[in-house]
C-alpha cells in the first residue's frame, strides 16, 4: 500500500467514525475528541488530514460523493443512450442519499447546513467543475445530439435537476411524508418520468 492509499484509508476510518456520531448527536455536539476516540486515532492524526471540524465535513462530503460517483461511472453501460444514463444517474442519486448518513445529516442539521453553504460559496463557479456536474452536463448534451432531448441551456438545467433531486430524495421524505410508507421504486420511477418529460423525452 503506497502513502496515498494509506492516507485515504485513515480518512475513511475517520469518516466512518464521524458519520454515525453526527447523525446521533448533531454537528455542534459532536467534538473532534469524540471522533478521534471512535476512530481510534490521536488528535494529531486528525489534524494531519483535516484543518478543523468544518474541514472534515467538507472533505467527507466531497470524497465520499466523488468516490461513489466514480464507482457508478465505472459500472455504467456505455451502450446506453442519454435517456438510459439519466435514469441510471437518478437511481444512483436516490440510492446514495438513502444509504450514506452524511448526506441526510448535511440537509437536516442546521449547523451542518451553514457549513455546507459556506463550502459552496467558497467554491463559487468552481462548483461547475465537480465531476457529477461535468458528467451530467455531458449527458444532457449527448441527449440533445441524439435528438431525444429538446434544446436548452445545460448550465441551467444541470443545477435545476440536482436541486430537484436533493429536494425529492433528501428534504421531502423527512418534511412531508413518512419514507417507510411509500414504494421507493415507484417514487424513483415517477421522478425519472418527471425529469425526462422536462428534458423533452417521450415516455415509453
Amino acid at each position: 500500500m503506497d502513502r496515498q492509499d494509506s492516507q485515504k484509508k485513515v480518512r475513511y476510518r475517520i469518516y466512518d467514525a464521524a458519520e454515525p456520531l453526527f447523525a446521533r448527536f448533531g454537528y455542534r455536539k459532536t467534538t473532534i475528541e469524540d471522533i478521534c476516540k471512535e476512530a481510534g486515532i490521536s488528535k494529531r492524526t486528525f489534524y494531519e488530514h483535516f484543518r478543523d471540524k468544518p474541514g472534515l465535513v467538507h472533505n467527507v462530503f466531497m470524497e465520499i460523493a466523488t468516490d461513489l460517483f466514480e464507482e457508478w461511472i465505472g459500472g455504467l453501460d456505455d451502450s446506453l443512450n442519454a435517456r438510459g444514463k439519466i435514469e441510471s444517474f437518478i437511481d444512483f442519486y436516490a440510492d446514495i442519499m438513502a444509504q450514506r448518513p452524511i448526506f441526510q445529516f448535511m440537509f437536516e442539521d442546521q449547523d451542518a447546513m451553514k457549513v455546507t453553504m459556506t463550502f459552496f460559496q467558497e467554491f463559487g463557479n468552481a462548483a461547475n467543475e465537480f465531476p457529477v456536474i461535468v458528467t451530467l452536463k455531458e449527458l444532457l448534451r449527448q441527449g440533445q445530439s441524439e435528438g431525444c432531448f429538446r434544446h436548452f441551456d445545460e448550465n441551467l438545467l444541470v443545477w435545476m435537476i440536482t436541486m430537484l433531486l436533493d429536494g425529492m430524495f433528501l428534504m421531502m421524505p423527512k418534511t412531508y411524508m413518512d419514507i417507510e410508507t411509500i414504494d421507493r421504486d415507484r417514487f424513483k420511477t415517477e421522478i425519472k418520468r418527471f425529469v425526462l418529460h422536462g428534458l423533452g423525452a417521450k415516455n415509453d
